[in-house]
C-alpha cells in the first residue's frame, strides 16, 4: 500500500481562485505524486516487501487499528453491506 500524497490532478478546479492559490502550494505535481507508485512497480517480485505501507518512496509506520483483525473485519463488512445495498 502507498500514499502519493496531496497530488494536484486537477481536483482544486473548483475552488475559487484564492483558495486555489493557497492549495495549490501544499500539492505536489502528478509526476512526484506517481515516485512511490514507480518505485515499487520497478521492484523484482523477489526483493517487494509485501503487507508494507509507503510514502515517499521509504516504508512508513501505519495506525494501530491495522494490526487490528476485529477492526479490519468490521471494515471489510461495513464496506460489502454499503455496496450490497446499492
Amino acid at each position: 500500500t502507498l500514499h502519493p500524497g496531496a497530488v494536484n490532478t486537477g481536483i482544486l478546479d473548483g475552488f475559487s481562485r484564492l483558495a486555489q492559490f493557497f492549495l495549490r502550494r501544499l500539492f505536489i505535481t502528478p509526476e512526484k505524486g506517481a515516485r512511490t507508485t514507480l518505485y515499487l512497480a520497478g521492484m523484482r517480485a523477489d526483493d517487494m516487501p509485501t503487507g508494507k505501507y509507503f510514502v515517499k518512496r521509504k516504508m512508513a509506520s501505519t495506525h494501530a487499528l491495522v494490526n487490528n483483525a476485529a477492526a479490519r473485519a468490521s471494515l471489510w463488512d461495513t464496506c460489502s453491506a454499503l455496496l450490497k445495498s446499492r
